[in-house]
C-alpha cells in the first residue's frame, strides 16, 4: 500500500538587486569595524585606566628612574608622583591655548625647572612644569593673562614634587606654527610639542613629559589640572558603549534588509511511505 503526503515547507527568497546586495556588504563591513575598533579603543582605555589607578598607590619617583620608567612602558610612567630639585625661572611662560577647564575655555600655564641633575647622564637641561589653569581673559584669547610666580620659589635651588603626564607626541593638531612667540616673554602653543620648544628655546634640552607641580607656585594662585589626568579622553565604558551602539547598527540595518527584502515561500514535497 503506497500512501502519498504533502509536506509544506517554507523558503528563503530575496528579491533585492545585486547594488543592493553590494550596499548591504558595504554598509556590515564598515559598521562591524567600526565596532571592533570601539572595543579594541576601550580595551587600551581600560588599560591607562588601571595604570593610572595603581600609580597612585606606587612609590615617589626620581627622575632617572622616572626616565627609565618612561622606556618601559608609556602607560607606567602617567599619573606617577615625582621628587626632583632645581632652580624654577621666572620667564618665558608657556601657555597651552584652549584647555578646558569646568567649561571653560583657557590657558594651561607651564614654566621651566633649570634641573640641578644630569639624569641618566642625558643632556636634559630643563623640565616643563604644569603651574595651574587660567581662562582668556574677558573671554578673548588675545588677551594674555598677568601671571608672577611667587618669589620665594624664583631662581634658587628646591625640591619640586609633582605628577607625571606623559604626552602623546604623535597627537594631531591643525596648527601649522606650533609654537607662537609673544613678546619674547611668553610662549603659547596649541599642543605639547617638546621638539618645537626646544627648536624655540635655544639651548634647552627638556625632559619628555610634563609635570604638575603639587604647589601652588603662581600668583594669582591656579587651579590644577592634575586631576583631569585620570578622565582625559574617552573613558572605557564610553569605548564599549560606541562599540555596542554600531553592533546594533549592524543587526538593525540586517534585520530592515530582510524585512523589506526577503520573504519565505512556501514549496511542497512528497513524502512517499510504502506499506
Amino acid at each position: 500500500m503506497n500512501t502519498s503526503r504533502k509536506k509544506s515547507l517554507k523558503q528563503l527568497s530575496c528579491k533585492a538587486g545585486l547594488p543592493l546586495i553590494i550596499v548591504l556588504i558595504a554598509f556590515t563591513l564598515a559598521t562591524a569595524g567600526l565596532s571592533i575598533w570601539q572595543f579594541s579603543k576601550g580595551m587600551h582605555a581600560a588599560e591607562r585606566e588601571s595604570a593610572l589607578v595603581k600609580a597612585d598607590q606606587q612609590e615617589t619617583l626620581g627622575l632617572t628612574a622616572a626616565l627609565q620608567t618612561k622606556t618601559q612602558s608609556y602607560n607606567n610612567l602617567n599619573g606617577r608622583k615625582v621628587k626632583f630639585s632645581g632652580k624654577l625661572q621666572a620667564l618665558p611662560l608657556v601657555f597651552h591655548d584652549n584647555r578646558i577647564f569646568q567649561s571653560i575655555p583657557g590657558y594651561g600655564v607651564y614654566g621651566l625647572i633649570q634641573l640641578d641633575i644630569n639624569p641618566l647622564n642625558s643632556n636634559y637641561t630643563h623640565a616643563l612644569i604644569h603651574m595651574g589653569w587660567h581662562a582668556w581673559p574677558n573671554k578673548d584669547r588675545q588677551l594674555l593673562p598677568k601671571i608672577q610666580i611667587k618669589k620665594q620659589f624664583l631662581n634658587q635651588q628646591l625640591e619640586f614634587e609633582g605628577i607625571v603626564e606623559n604626552i602623546n607626541s604623535k597627537i594631531f593638531t591643525l596648527s601649522k606654527n606650533s609654537v607662537e612667540a609673544i613678546g619674547g616673554d611668553v610662549l603659547r602653543l596649541q599642543t605639547i610639542n617638546f621638539k618645537a620648544l626646544e627648536e624655540s628655546l635655544e639651548g634647552y634640552k627638556l625632559l619628555p613629559f610634563v609635570i604638575h607641580a603639587q604647589k601652588r607656585l603662581t600668583q594669582p594662585e591656579l587651579p590644577s589640572l592634575a586631576g583631569t589626568i585620570k578622565t582625559r579622553g574617552i573613558t572605557a565604558a564610553k569605548h564599549y558603549g560606541y562599540g555596542v551602539q554600531w553592533l546594533c547598527f549592524l543587526l538593525i540595518g540586517l534585520g530592515i534588509f530582510i524585512y523589506t527584502q526577503c520573504q519565505f515561500k512556501p514549496s511542497a514535497s512528497k513524502d512517499n511511505n510504502h506499506v
